[in-house]
């Protein structure tokens, strides 16, 4: 009985697996020229957080953003400063700011309380 794909009854991709399932060949057989391990953008690294924040608080990563980049040499120019570096930046400070978490009651006290710890922390914690 003939295949669908084709008349002869064979199936012209048949060759075409996954890249998973090619162990480290190529198409025609051979073994691929690059013996390194494959590196994942830093990017890719991360986990996908969607963050709401106010139009004011956009427009400030926005502008920070742009003030970063466009103010460095030549050679501090390794890789793009994001809002997202920006973000990871200021919640890898807050992991060192001690406040009291109990009983908050809004984002407002919660900013109040990180401020407080952030000014009772020495300069060089940062």
């Amino acid at each position: 009985m003939a295949d669908e794909k084709t008349s002869g009854g064979v199936d012209p991709n048949i060759w075409i697996r996954p890249p998973e399932e090619r162990d480290g060949k190529d198409s025609i057989g051979s073994t691929t020229l690059s013996s390194e391990p494959e590196t994942l953008p830093k990017y890719k690294t991360f986990d996908v957080v969607t963050l709401r924040i106010s139009h004011e608080d956009f427009e400030f990563l926005h502008n920070l953003e742009r003030e970063i980049m466009k103010n460095r040499s030549r050679e501090n120019k390794k890789e793009r400063i994001t809002k997202n570096s920006i973000m990871r930046a200021m919640l890898g400070c807050l992991k060192n700011v001690k406040f009291d978490r109990k009983d908050i009651p809004d984002e407002n006290e919660l900013r109040i309380r990180i401020m407080r710890g952030i000014k009772d922390l020495p300069p060089w914690l940062f």
